[in-house]
C-alpha cells in the first residue's frame, strides 16, 4: 500500500483529505507544520506528499524546494488558492510534481495522484536500469587491485552511494619507476556520472606511464576532458607522485578537499592551490595549479578522501568535518594502512545519521614502511 505524508495547517480539511484517501486504500499521515512535515518527509520516505501553501512557518513551495534540494525523490502535489501562475517560483529548479486548487473535489485529486504516482513509477524504473548500468561501469573502471609497491603499505575502499556517484581512484606506475595517484570526484549521480567516469578512466589509463609530475595528471585530464563536460559540470580531483628514489611525494590539487598527512602522530592537511576541472578554464587552469613536495619518511601517513566522508551529516545535519577527521586519524597512528582507514571510516559512520542518504565514499590511505 502506497503511504502519502499529508502537511496541512487546517486540521479539519486533514483529516476530512486523509480519510477520502483511506477509502481508496492509502496509507496516510498528517502533520501540521512545515518543519514536522519536513522531518518526517526525510525520515519516514512517503510515496507522496501533498502539501498546502499556506502552512504558518513556511510557504509550501518553500518546503518543495527544501525537500527537493536534500534530494527527497517520492512526488510533491502543492495545494493552493490560486493558480500556480499567481504563485512566484522563488527560484524553485524542480516545481512541484502536481497542484491542486482549492475548491477541489475527490475525482481530480485521484486523478492527480495516480497520475504523480504513476509518472514516479515510470522514473524508478529508468533510474534503477541508469544504475545498474553504473554501477557495471563504475566496477569496471575502478582497479580491482592495486600494484605492491616497495616501502608503501597502500590500502584504498570505495563505498558507492544508493544512486551511484562519481568517485574515482588509481594508483599507478610510470615509465621513470615513479608510483601515481588520483582521486577524482565527478558532479553529479547515476549513468551521467558512471559515465564521464568511464572518459576519466580511459584518458587515465592511456597516459600514466608518461606522467612525471603531479601537475602532468591534472593539466591532461583538464586539457582531455573539458570536451565532454557540460557548462555546469565540473570535476574535483588530488593527483600525486610517489618517487621511491629520494622518498618524497608531489601533490598537487584541483578544487578537491585536501589530503591529510600524517607524520609522528600529527596531522596537518596538504592543500596547494588549484581550481576546479571545468569547461573553458584550461589557461586558469594552468596558471593557478601549484605543487607541493612532501618528505614521506617512514611511518609517515597520507590520507586521501572525497567529500562524501566529511560531509557525513548527524541527526542534527551537522557535518562529520576534516577536523574530526583529522583526530581519528591522530588517533590511529600505529596501524597499517588499512587499518587506519577503515577505523576513520568506521569512526565517521558512527557519527552519521543512519537515515541520511550519503554521498560516494572514497579513501586511499598509504603508510611508508618503516626502514
Amino acid at each position: 500500500m502506497k503511504k502519502i505524508l499529508i502537511i496541512e495547517s487546517v486540521s479539519m480539511p486533514a483529516r476530512e483529505l486523509g480519510k477520502s484517501l483511506q477509502d481508496f486504500g492509502f496509507i496516510v499521515e498528517d502533520v501540521n507544520t512545515g518543519e514536522s512535515g519536513f522531518n518526517h518527509a526525510v525520515t519516514e520516505n512517503p510515496d507522496l506528499v501533498i502539501i498546502d501553501n499556506n502552512l504558518p512557518d513556511i510557504e509550501g513551495i518553500d518546503l518543495c524546494k527544501k525537500l527537493k534540494k536534500n534530494k527527497f525523490l517520492s512526488p510533491i502535489i502543492i495545494i493552493t488558492e490560486g493558480s500556480e501562475e499567481t504563485i512566484p517560483q522563488k527560484g524553485l529548479k524542480e516545481p512541484p510534481d502536481a497542484w491542486l486548487h482549492k475548491p477541489f473535489y475527490m475525482k481530480e485529486v485521484m486523478f492527480r495522484i495516480r497520475s504523480v504516482l504513476k509518472e514516479s513509477n515510470k522514473k524508478e524504473k529508468a533510474t534503477a536500469k541508469d544504475n545498474k548500468e553504473a554501477k557495471r561501469i563504475r566496477e569496471r573502471t575502478l582497479p580491482s587491485q592495486l600494484p605492491e609497491i616497495k616501502g608503501l603499505d597502500i590500502f584504498s575502499l570505495n563505498i558507492p552511494s544508493m544512486h551511484t556517484g562519481g568517485d574515482f581512484f588509481d594508483v599507478f606506475l610510470t615509465n621513470e619507476g615513479k608510483v601515481g595517484f588520483v582521486i577524482l570526484d565527478v558532479c553529479g549521480k547515476g549513468l551521467t556520472a558512471a559515465m564521464m567516469i568511464q572518459n576519466v578512466s580511459e584518458i587515465i589509463g592511456s597516459s600514466k606511464e608518461r606522467f612525471t609530475a603531479s601537475s602532468d595528471i591534472l593539466f591532461t585530464l583538464q586539457s582531455e576532458i573539458a570536451d565532454f563536460l557540460t557548462p555546469y559540470c565540473f570535476l574535483t580531483s588530488v593527483a600525486a607522485i610517489y618517487n621511491p628514489y629520494d622518498e618524497t611525494i608531489e601533490i598537487s590539487r584541483a578544487g578537491h578537499p585536501s589530503p591529510l598527512f600524517m607524520r609522528e602522530g600529527k596531522v596537518r592537511e596538504v592543500d596547494p592551490y588549484g581550481i576546479f576541472i571545468a569547461k573553458n578554464t584550461g589557461g586558469v587552469f594552468q596558471s593557478s595549479l601549484e605543487r607541493l613536495s612532501l618528505n614521506f619518511e617512514p611511518d609517515s601517513v597520507l590520507l586521501f578522501h572525497s567529500d562524501g566522508l566529511t560531509e557525513l551529516k548527524d541527526k542534527k545535519r551537522r557535518n562529520y568535518g576534516t577536523d574530526r577527521l583529522k583526530s581519528s586519524l591522530a588517533k590511529n597512528n600505529n596501524y597499517n594502512a588499512e587499518t587506519i582507514a577503515r577505523n576513520c571510516l568506521n569512526e565517521a559512520l558512527l557519527f552519521a545519521d543512519p537515515d541520511y542518504e550519503m554521498d560516494d565514499i572514497t579513501v586511499i590511505c598509504i603508510k611508508k614502511s618503516p626502514n
